[in-house]
């Protein structure tokens, strides 16, 4: 009959046969069985009519996981009395609580607590306030047609969508009592799905209906859930892809007895293979069936049990008729062919509450435009491509988020993959990738794993590194805060990739290490990483092409993990860095075969110099601190960004000064790398000589090394390059600076001076010269750390560059590197003694 096609009529008609039965279970709270749900959803009927519930009134419903049996009574109380049932989440905001229930105007609230205060014209209430002593059946005549609920969509792709669907669209297909009634191996079946999201409405439907009962789990946890199979010996398990992730990283699958379990249901999102794989050879004995549907469409899907010769299909539907995949004009595809996802609903269709030009936009004709990309094959199998506003278009290729993710997913190492597109000045957009790890593995691995299955524009430009992603109630990671990540406004630097090449010299990186003898907490040290970026904007460089360095909010340094001890931590430091799109401050954390710990830092010589690389290293330990104790850190603000600073300099900086010279020396000769001592007494004689003349000894230093340069390339003109920090407020200031020094070598002190910090572009360089005072060893504030030294790296190939620094025993100790290192080097050594006698 009639009744028979509404929530309460199946509900009513199921008490009737078996009002003993449990319907839902929560561990630890108690049961719910049809003839108490029947009862109670009555009591509360009358108590909403007592407060003036008409025909057609919205009533939201905010309770929490742990509160399953009063939401199921409060669901049908509602719908009893004619009302419409509006779920939300007790976890979410109260003012997106708010706002959901001023978007559908609803004149009421039932709830758990009272943390919901009643909005203007809107009462709120607790389940206890209503209930009425009164568990007779109200007598009100409820419709199928009549609205049954508004389910507010996850919010995904942008702000939530209420859902209207009728009891005649929810009841579709079911029976209080049919001859064979779903699921019927077992007597639970198990779910976490969070209050307030279409999978959870689905759950309430078929505890309504199927054979066993609903075993609820108020929110996914992985050991909880293992317990409650092997506990209530479960044969049926739904999971969401995000589930099924945690599950298999969870060693409680491997403690519990899930033997029990003959069906794992999957839907919320498309499962990747490799995920399916696994998940598959986590329950032997169950067959894995992937649903594909949405908030709108259902009741229509497609089902999929997992097929080793379609890993990537999600199924057919049941009539081949209901699902097409259309062009943009609407015309109906062949297969093979990709474009827009079309489902056909046999039950009445749902709309947008109140939206009338989105429901003409999605539901058509009894069809549903699904808002993904596919194609389907010969038999009628559906493969998703992506979500349509997903899709990256890079250039004249599009690029599928789902395929990337689904490569990430094949690597042990990847516990979880999200992909977006992120704008690009050239191509429009280009793939980056977050990914949540589940052991150590570095990050030029990861991408060496994906050429090997991604085609070259698919492959992420940045890969990120998150301890979690962030998540609607279904669990559904969110795109914009993955997007997030990577993008945010760009600062063009007025300097050129060149430019900042001669300030570099070479691409060899800058390195600090140090051994640490208290523990590391990783996710503080990414924090402190990312705080150090937001700092300084020299780390947010990178040098995409045509002719500028650009400074990207939101670019956080690479925290990587290896498993060795310095070879390993040493190795990882000096990968090679992608210079166009960053990050170019990494940091390793080694986890040597005694359970020690070293951590390194290395940054790409174009946005940092080993003069800013000591303050990083200090900055940097301050900041963890911070971040693990949870308190602000106390820094002083950097008062000139490095973009300013250049900025400022490359607009004063004029024509560059003009220098004879017809190119540079040590042209010939292997790359060394040699190391320079200069004896305590050698320096003594140096600072008297530098304060006769009312200069630095390192003015000095240069003096000898410019003249060793004009000898050795026959010419008394010379370029050097020098760091420079004379500037005022560039003491702190992270980035490459540095002096040009032209003339003659007696010239070399004057030169220096007036020609400090100009950012412009120069002939090639002579040489390079660095004259460091008393350098501090590094060291990370509140950690016990000692230093770490690292082997020397593989020299450059680049014109010879001298690095002295003062000790404490008050020698100058250093190295020359370069093309003939050892010659220069030893020619350094005779023109100093030369100008000290």
């Amino acid at each position: 009959m009639e009744a028979e096609l509404t929530i309460p009529g199946l509900l009513q008609a199921r008490a009737e046969a078996e009002p003993d039965r449990a319907a839902i279970v929560v561990d630890g709270r108690g049961e719910l069985t049809f003839g108490a749900w029947a009862s109670r959803s009555n009591a509360v009927a009358h108590g909403l009519l007592d407060r003036g519930l008409r025909p057609g009134d919205r009533v939201g419903l905010r309770f929490g996981g742990a509160r399953w049996i009063d939401y199921a009574v409060a669901y049908c109380g509602v719908q009893k009395a004619g009302g419409v049932a509006v779920p939300l989440a007790a976890a979410q905001p109260v003012r997106v609580t708010d706002d959901i229930l001023d978007r559908c105007d609803a004149v009421g609230v039932l709830q758990e607590d009272t943390g919901c205060a009643a909005g203007p014209g809107r009462w709120a209430a607790t389940i206890e306030e209503v209930e009425s002593a009164d568990d007779t059946p109200p007598g009100i005549e409820v419709s199928p047609s009549r609205l049954a609920q508004i389910v507010y969509t996850s919010g995904t792709t942008g702000d939530p969508k209420g859902v209207a669907a009728s009891h005649a669209n929810l009841t579709y297909g079911r029976h209080p009592m049919p001859r064979r009634r779903a699921y019927a191996h077992s007597r639970h079946f198990l779910h976490a799905f969070p209050i307030g999201t279409n999978a959870a409405q689905m759950m309430l439907m078929d505890a309504l209906t199927a054979y066993p009962a609903a075993l609820a789990l108020p929110r996914f946890d992985a050991a909880e859930f293992c317990r409650l199979v092997e506990a209530y010996r479960v044969g049926t398990v739904f999971l969401v892809p995000s589930m099924a992730i945690e599950l298999l990283g969870s060693a409680a699958r491997r403690r519990q007895d899930l033997s029990s379990v003959v069906l794992v249901g999957s839907s919320a999102a498309a499962l990747p293979p490799a995920l399916a794989q696994d998940l598959a050879a986590a329950f032997p004995g169950a067959v894995l069936v992937n649903t594909y549907t949405s908030t709108e469409a259902m009741p229509a899907g497609t089902t999929m049990v997992l097929d080793p010769e379609r890993p990537g299909s999600l199924g057919r539907a049941s009539d081949p008729g209901d699902l097409v995949i259309r062009d943009s004009g609407g015309r109906v595809l062949p297969p093979g062919e990709v474009g827009e996802v079309w489902l056909r609903c046999p039950a009445p269709p749902r709309s947008y509450f109140a939206d009338p030009g989105g429901s003409a936009a999605v539901f058509r004709d009894g069809w549903v435009r699904m808002g993904d990309v596919g194609h389907l094959d010969d038999a009628g199998y559906l493969y998703l491509a992506d979500r349509a506003g997903d899709v990256i278009k890079s250039g004249a290729l599009k690029v599928s988020t789902l395929r990337v993710e689904a490569a990430l997913h094949e690597h042990p190492l990847v516990a979880e993959a999200a992909a977006v597109g992120v704008p690009h000045p050239v191509m429009g957009e280009v793939p980056s990738a977050a990914v949540r790890l589940r052991g150590h593995v570095r990050l030029e691995e990861l991408r060496d794993f994906l050429t090997t299955r991604l085609a070259r524009h698919e492959l992420p430009t940045r890969i990120a590194v998150v301890d979690d992603f962030a998540r609607n109630e279904a669990g559904k990671v969110l795109k914009p805060a993955v997007r997030a990540l990577f993008t945010g406004a760009s600062t063009r630097v007025p300097l050129t990739a060149a430019q900042l090449a001669d300030l570099a010299g070479d691409p060899s990186p800058h390195e600090s290490a140090l051994r640490v003898h208290d523990p590391l907490d990783l996710a503080a040290l990414r924090r402190a990483l990312a705080d150090l970026a937001a700092r300084h904007d020299a780390l947010r460089m990178t040098f995409p092409g045509g002719g500028v360095a650009e400074i990207a909010d939101g670019l956080a340094p690479d925290l990587e993990r290896v498993e060795g001890g310095t070879a390993a931590l040493t190795g990882a430091l000096r990968a090679a860095f992608d210079a166009r799109r960053g990050p170019l401050l990494r940091a390793v954390v080694a986890e040597t075969p005694d359970g020690g710990r070293l951590l390194g830092l290395a940054a790409y010589p174009l946005v940092c110099d080993a003069w800013s690389l000591d303050l990083l290293v200090q900055e940097l330990g301050i900041l963890y601190g911070a971040a693990y104790h949870g308190r602000p850190a106390g820094l002083p603000p950097v008062e000139t960004t490095y973009a300013g600073f250049v900025t400022a300099a490359h607009a004063g900086s004029g024509a560059p000064t003009p220098v004879t010279r017809p190119g540079p020396v040590f042209d010939t000769g292997p790359a060394e790398w040699v190391p320079v001592v200069i004896a305590a007494g050698t320096v003594g004689r140096l600072r008297r000589a530098a304060r006769a003349r009312g200069t630095a000894p390192g003015s000095l230093a240069l003096v000898a090394w410019a003249s060793a340069l004009a000898e050795e390339h026959g010419s008394a003109c010379v370029l050097v390059r020098s760091p420079g920090r004379t500037t005022p407020g560039a003491a702190g200031l992270v980035g490459p600076l540095g002096v040009d020094i032209p003339g003659l070598p007696e010239q070399v002190v004057e030169a220096a001076d007036a020609e400090a910090h100009r950012f412009r572009p120069v002939p090639p360089h002579a040489g390079r010269f660095t004259f460091e005072g008393l350098r501090p060893e590094p060291d990370l504030p509140g950690l016990r750390t000692e230093p770490l030294p690292l082997p020397a790296p593989t020299p450059p190939h680049g014109p010879p560059r001298l690095t002295l620094t003062a000790q404490p025993d008050g020698s100058l100790s250093g190295h020359c590197e370069g093309r003939s290192a050892a010659r220069a080097a030893e020619s350094f050594t005779h023109h100093l003694g030369l100008l000290l006698s």
